[in-house]
């Protein structure tokens, strides 16, 4: 009788056991699926707060660019495509040979020429400024690394800050290869366009 009760218990263990490992392989199954899927989920939240924190990197760096105060480049370190065609810009005409104009600045605008974007700006003056025969003594050619030649708005700039055209101008000195260019004459005659400027401003009002 004892022999038979532990035989049947023998096979009633083996057969329980081959039915609850299968549930305890589906029930890890289950346990590890909700594991990875609170693992993925972690970490798209985390991927979502890295996102938002560069988003709001980018809009404080875009809000920076706005605010930031647009300077001339230093002409010692412009690239070569600086100028580009019909750019408006103001040329400094003082050591121009044969000139025949009394200002000292001149507007102009950029147009093609030899070695435009390699080094060389070939420009027209509004204005008659030399008796040479290119284009009737309004085009000229200038390294791009001169002082001599600047946007529209950089001329602008420096003549509205006096401290900063101080330094541009010494930093376009600098370079060996700027010859017949005087720092000290630029500035003086950047100070004496200012003051006229200025004069004509205050002529305005009166009237």
């Amino acid at each position: 009788m004892i022999r038979l009760l532990i035989q049947t218990w023998r096979r009633t263990g083996k057969t329980l056991s081959s039915r609850i490992k299968p549930v305890d392989r589906r029930i890890r199954s289950i346990h590890n699926r909700r594991i990875r899927a609170a693992k993925r989920e972690r970490m798209i939240h985390l991927l979502i707060l890295d996102k938002s924190a560069v988003d709001a990197k980018i809009r404080l760096l875009v809000a920076l660019e706005k605010r930031a105060e647009k300077k001339p480049f230093f002409p010692g370190l412009r690239s070569s495509e600086w100028f580009h065609l019909e750019d408006s810009v103001v040329c400094y005409i003082r050591n121009v040979t044969e000139r025949i104009l009394t200002n000292d600045f001149v507007a102009a605008q950029v147009i093609n020429g030899y070695m435009h974007h390699e080094g060389r700006v070939s420009v027209q003056f509004d204005a008659r400024v030399h008796h040479e025969q290119w284009l009737d003594g309004r085009g000229f050619r200038f390294g791009v690394s001169r002082p001599e030649i600047m946007h529209e708005w950089e001329f602008e700039y420096l003549l509205t800050h006096p401290d900063f055209a101080a330094l541009w101008a010494n930093e376009g000195a600098s370079s060996s290869s700027l010859e017949a260019y005087d720092a000290d004459q630029f500035l003086a005659s950047l100070a004496r366009e200012a003051e006229r400027r200025s004069v004509g401003r205050q002529v305005k009002r009166k009237r």
